[in-house]
């Protein structure tokens, strides 16, 4: 086990580095879908304000056209930046495969080849919580379904005291209603 940090090491860099250019494709992604909008708003308000009294329908249409034009143009070159970081997500990707085959790592069962699995599979051996490989991964497994189970238990408590506060809202509405009604 000691001889697989270096892999694991790698593996979780990796790791890193696809959550990180994951993050910034869905930050560039929600800065795009705002920025898309400039091009239109800014022609759109040149026509307003100056060319409407001017009743010049061809100048309209023409800013209108390069205001489009501008969005397009700007919707592609974002896509084209995306693209970049999906690729370099896809080379984390194959990176990560090729060390998962390496036989520094051959004991452990390929399901488990993460880095997330391997610390927790690690800490049982070291904390003798487990004897056997075996053993760690069905206490991994054991816990990660626990863990499922409490998330889980978590929202529906969220979900119920969202219905309850609005059970409660409803109440105080319809009692509201019933009192003024009194004096209709």
């Amino acid at each position: 086990m000691n001889g697989s940090f270096d892999v694991m090491t790698s593996i979780r860099n990796q790791e890193l580095l696809i959550e990180e250019h994951e993050t910034k494709v869905e930050k560039f992604k929600k800065k795009s879908r705002k920025r898309c909008i400039i091009p239109f708003v800014i022609t759109f308000s040149v026509i307003a304000l100056f060319f409407e009294p001017l009743q010049t329908q061809i100048l309209q249409n023409a800013l209108l056209i390069i205001g489009i034009v501008l969005g397009i143009l700007y919707i592609l070159s974002n896509r084209k930046k995306v693209r970049q970081l999906k690729d370099k997500i896809s080379e984390c990707n194959e990176i990560i495969e090729d060390l998962k085959k390496d036989s520094a790592i051959a004991w452990l069962p390929y399901d488990y080849r993460d880095s997330t699995a391997f610390a927790y599979i690690f800490q049982y051996v070291q904390n003798f919580r487990a004897n056997s490989l075996k053993e760690a991964i069905n206490l991994y497994e054991t816990e990660k379904h626990q863990a499922r189970l409490e998330a889980m238990s978590a929202l529906t408590a969220i979900a119920a005291q969202d219905a309850a506060n609005s059970a409660n809202a409803a109440a105080g509405a319809a009692t509201a209603g019933a009192f003024f009604s009194i004096f209709k």
